[in-house]
């Protein structure tokens, strides 16, 4: 995908483009945008984080042995 990758963002950009004013000629030729504050991360957030990295600590066991089956499956 690495080499396809540039073209696929311009060609994304530029059909942006056509629905946006003032917009660079190029994807390339834009910089990067400016941190425009800290972040504050409110109670609702980081309950939503919290929430977020338990669901996935119950999921990795699941998931570890579903690829130990794989392998073990092709291992013989």
């Amino acid at each position: 995908m690495a080499p396809f990758t540039p073209f696929f963002t311009e060609v994304l950009y530029q059909n942006l483009r056509k629905v946006c004013a003032g917009a660079e000629e190029s994807i390339h030729y834009c910089s990067f945008p400016q941190e425009e504050g800290k972040v504050v991360l409110c109670e609702e957030n980081f309950r939503g984080i919290s929430n977020m990295s338990f669901k996935i600590s119950l999921a990795r066991p699941a998931l570890v042995f579903k690829e130990n089956a794989i392998v073990a499956l092709y291992a013989d």
